[in-house]
């Protein structure tokens, strides 16, 4: 399927799902999105869209799922309606040309599970409101443009289980190698770049060198 994506999509406001992948649509994501009241689930896979993310998407109060992967013409920022959905527990964008700041609204998502920001061009600091998500399991910001320190609080959350922080510009210490912070596996990250090193991640990117996803312990 080709062409834009048509707007009369914002009709269907009694659809739970939708899934788009694999096509060519092009244009913008409509911003009727925002109408589909029922909508659970949100994924568009390997199109051609060209627009920002619709600020809409913050109207979907019942959302548990968004996805978007493989939309390199997905641009601008990532907005802060995103912490509305407070439902949301499998939070992935990846593979997009996404710019600004991680907003600290996201720290709202107190039920996501799964919270995946991979390979796109969104940098700055971690806001630290990230440590009030306290439903995470998995954790990553692996290759984008994040600078400064790791959240501490990160390593009090209680059911996470791996996190990835490498192909960034993080320093300072790594939380998670701290006193009695959970143990994780994998949990990856820029070593060398680290004060302490990292001592406890299980995956080392190498300077200059990008680590492949999915990652499994051991040392690169």
């Amino acid at each position: 399927l080709t062409g834009p994506f048509p707007t009369e999509l914002g009709r269907l406001t009694s659809l739970a799902r939708i899934f788009i992948q694999d096509n060519a649509f092009t244009g913008p994501i409509p911003t009727q999105i925002g109408e589909m009241e029922s909508l659970t689930s949100f994924v568009i896979h390997t199109n051609d869209f060209n627009s920002t993310f619709p600020t809409q998407i913050g109207k979907l109060v019942g959302l548990s799922m968004i996805q978007l992967m493989l939309l390199n013409g997905i641009t601008g920022t990532l907005p802060t309606e995103i912490g509305l959905l407070t439902k949301m527990s499998r939070f992935r964008i990846t593979d997009t040309s996404m710019t600004g700041t991680l907003p600290s609204e996201i720290g709202n998502l107190i039920n996501v599970e799964e919270f995946k920001l991979e390979r796109t061009h969104i940098g700055g600091p971690l806001p630290s409101t990230i440590a009030t998500m306290e439903s995470l399991t998995e954790f990553s910001v692996f290759n984008n443009t994040f600078n400064e320190t790791i959240p501490a609080g990160l390593a009090s959350l209680s059911f996470i289980t791996e996190a990835s922080f490498g192909m960034n510009s993080f320093t300072g210490p790594m939380p998670f190698c701290e006193g009695s912070g959970t143990a994780l596996n994998p949990l990856v990250a820029d070593c060398s770049e680290l004060v302490d090193n990292c001592t406890c991640c299980t995956v080392c990117c190498k300077d200059g060198e990008e680590c492949n996803a999915p990652l499994v312990a051991g040392s690169y």
